[in-house]
Formats: structure tokens, sequence, C-alpha cells
């Protein structure tokens, strides 16, 4: 609907990017521009396009699915479980989300059938094995996967269901925090709230909370990889705290999972689900639904979403505001409080989540630039060689030719980031003593290396949160 409601949006958009983008960097070539994938969004809501997809994609699902009901990890393979359990939890939450569709439901009902059969022949091997050994066996993620999807079902604990949940809520001490995620959506379906409270508590206290960020984990016990980040336990949690009635909590770790989008990648498709599933079904956008904001300049208000001079679409705000503070006729209040602006608030009234950007441009004496950084902070520091020894160098220290010198870059990053360009200029007279571009290990980072004339850049694919060291 916003896509077809104002198609000169998504170009509006997309130019405001590739304006600020960049060819130097090696993935350019490997990705998309931004105006494709603003392309790609048009043929992802056109109606006639997403039926087509769709139907393709439930007619090679249903290809692949066994006629037991399971999903195998190649053609040729018996049914595997963690497979099946992934893809009934994915065709559950679409379920939910889109309304039903017959041939995925009858999909759905099949891998259940067969979950359910798998749930029954594993409780019966744990139970012969506590009988031999008189000791309690633990239940694997795969066992409460398949209790979180009998949950997204709405269905009651079975037998088998009940002894699981028995077994796993002992352990709630040394699960993951993916686990007690899940078990805490489990057992609110049990309606076994006390304990759902014990484990969600536990969860609750490995938080960490920011204005800007929103709520997260930032514990090893949060597992993290490459490509998911640690996206799925963030989807978890917010589920988690959403069925015990924590909208804030939620909220705000829904946040998080939004400013982790803008510099993330999230490679991997089974992540991207979750961080969609729990995006959708908090607040559906209807028609015509709008952001109001306000934009406030040493307390006067600049622009506002009802009173700007140019044409706005109902979903976007874009507002381009040109400051003459030179001119004659600028403002009174402008010149009363210097002539140039100092400060831009802007507010969201509302309770759906949003951000927003400012673009800027202005010119200054480059020695009045100051170091400033927000989530992503730079500092170069510039070092000689003496002896064995590396020394920072200073004002009183004199320079010979033939000294070695390097550029150290310390760069501190607040959360994960992906594709992190990090460019030092060099004096005219000092030379690379590597002079040819290349991947390589430089201080405490792997990055790729480019070198020209007056600066070397760096690229990094992958920027873990933490303090790192870059050596040229």
């Amino acid at each position: 609907q916003w896509l077809n409601a104002f198609p000169a949006e998504a170009d509006t958009l997309a130019r405001l990017k590739e304006a600020l983008l960049t060819d130097l960097t090696p993935w350019w070539q490997a990705g998309q521009a931004e105006a494709q994938r603003i392309r790609s969004l048009r043929g992802l809501f056109d109606e006639e396009t997403a039926a087509a997809h769709r139907y393709t994609a439930l007619d090679q699902l249903r290809s692949l699915q066994l006629s037991d009901g399971s999903w195998s990890w190649y053609r040729g393979m018996k049914g595997h479980a963690s497979i099946t359990v992934e893809v009934a939890t994915l065709l559950a939450r679409v379920e939910q989300l889109a309304g039903s569709d017959p041939s995925a439901h009858a999909m759905l009902a099949s891998a259940c059938r067969w979950l359910q059969g798998e749930a029954a022949r594993q409780v019966s091997r744990m139970k012969q094995r506590e009988a031999q050994s008189h000791v309690q066996c633990e239940p694997t993620e795969w066992q409460l996967r398949y209790l979180y999807l009998r949950a997204l079902l709405g269905l009651k604990p079975d037998a088998d269901a009940r002894y699981l949940m028995t077994r796993a809520v002992p352990l709630r001490h040394r699960l993951t925090l993916y686990g007690k995620a899940l078990a805490v959506r489990v057992l609110q379906q049990a309606d076994q709230k006390d304990r759902a409270a014990e484990v969600l508590q536990s969860l609750r206290e490995y938080t960490v909370s920011t204005p800007e960020m929103g709520s997260y984990f930032d514990s090893p016990r949060a597992e993290w990889s490459g490509a998911a980040y640690r996206i799925p336990t963030q989807c978890a949690a917010i589920e988690a705290f959403e069925a015990a009635g924590d909208t804030l909590m939620s909220q705000a770790m829904r946040l998080w999972l939004l400013q982790a989008k803008r510099t993330q990648q999230w490679e991997t498709p089974l992540a991207t689900a979750d961080a969609v599933w729990n995006l959708l079904r908090h607040r559906p956008l209807a028609q015509g639904d709008a952001l109001d904001y306000t934009i406030s300049q040493q307390g006067h208000p600049v622009a506002n979403s009802s009173k700007v001079h140019v044409s706005l679409p109902a979903s976007m705000g874009y507002v381009r505001q040109v400051y003459q503070t030179e001119a004659p006729d600028t403002a009174l209040w402008l010149r009363q409080a210097g002539g140039v602006p100092t400060s831009l608030r802007v507010t969201h009234q509302g309770d759906a989540l949003a951000w927003g950007g400012v673009y800027a441009t202005s010119i200054i004496p480059a020695d009045s630039v100051p170091v400033e950084g927000n989530g992503l902070r730079l500092r170069v520091r510039t070092e000689v060689l003496r002896g064995t020894e590396w020394l920072p160098v200073s004002a009183q220290m004199v320079l010979h030719r033939g000294d070695r010198v390097r550029q150290t870059l310390l760069v501190h990053a607040d959360r994960d980031y992906d594709f992190v360009s990090l460019s030092s200029s060099r004096p005219a007279c000092m030379e690379p003593v590597q002079p040819l571009s290349g991947y390589r290990y430089s201080g405490s980072l792997w990055a790729y290396t480019a070198v020209h004339d007056d600066c070397t850049e760096h690229f990094v694919e992958q920027l873990r949160k933490g303090d790192h060291r870059l050596v040229e």
C-alpha cells in the first residue's frame, strides 16, 4: 500500500542514500545499490508478484516434504528433526500473520504429526536411559524448539511434552539465554506462570539498557555467530517478555533489533525471519499511518509535520531546510542566537517504532573540526620507532629522513558492525612500507587495505563490539 500510494517516495529515499555512498568499497560490486533494493521492494509488495512467489515457494516446499511429513537436509536423506521443526515453525508464524492457506496448513499438520511421533520416540529412549543410569536426562535444544512450536500453535502439553518440561525447568540455571526464553514461552502456555516468572527474572538480569539502543544482551550466554549475531536470542526474549505481559521490555528489545539492522547485514535467512516475525506481529502499519515530528532550533520550531512548505508523503517526512545565516532577511531570533545553527532535535509522538536520519553539510576550517563519535569512534595516533620501541610523536619531537613512522588507528565500537570503512591521510613526505593493496591482518583486525597516493583505506567486513587496533 505504501509503495503503491507513494511511488516517488521510494525514489527519494534511494537518491538520498546514493548521494552518501562510495564505490571505493571492495564489496560494492557484490552488494546491491539502495535504488535496486527499493525496486525489489516494489516487486515484493506487488500483489500479483507476491502471489506468484508464494505459490512457487509452497510448491517447492511441498516437493521437498517426505511422505511421512518430515523434511530432510538434502533430497534422498531421511527426515531430519531440526529441519522439520524449523520449517514447521516458519509455517506456523506465517499462518498467524497472514491467515491460513489450505496448502500450507496441510503441510504444517503433517509435519506436526511426524514431530509428535519423533518426540514420543525420544522421550521413550530418555526414560530407558534414566531407568538404567538412575540419572535424569537433559532435554536437547531441538526438544525445546518442539515445545515452543506447540506453544506457538496453542496446543496444551500432552504426556510427552509434560515430561520434557519437568526435565527442562531444573536446568534453567544452565540453559543459554536462548533456552531460557524458549522455556518462558513454553511454561506460559502450560499455565505454569510462577515457574515462568522465575526464568523470566533470570533472563531480565542479563539485559543491558540504553536510551538509544534499547535493551539487549551483552553476555557470552547469549550465543553469537558471524552471520546471525545475537538475533535469535533477542527475538526469543521479545516473545518471552511479551507472553508475560511486559510490553515495555519487549518494545525496548525491538528498538535494539531495529538499531542493529542499521549496521548489520543479517545473512542468515532464519535470523532474518525471526526478526521480521517479531517486528510484524507487534503493530501492523495501517494505510495512511504517518509519523508526526517537530524540528526545533534554539527552542524555536522551524518545521513540523503540519507546517512544512513542501509536499510530504503520508508515511515519510523529508524536510530540506536551508539556513542562510548571512542573508539580510535572516530571522531576528537566528541572528540573535549567533547566526549559526547549533543543535537540531527531532521528537516522535506515538507508540510505533521508528527512526530517522539528519543529513547536513557545512564548511568550516579544518583545524576547527572537533573529534566526535557516537556509536563508532576513531582515534589516530602517530608513532615513531626509536630503537625497538614505538613512541607517540609529540609536538616537541623532531623527525628525520629515514625514520620509521606508523599510524595506529584505535577504533571503539558500541555494537557489532558490518562493512566498516576507515580512512587515514598520509603526509606527502611519507611513503608506505607496503605499497600494494590486499587483504591482511593488521594490529588486531583482518582488513582489506587499499593504498592510495595520499591516504590509506581499510575495509573491515565484520567489526565486533569493543576496542580494536589497526596499524599502517
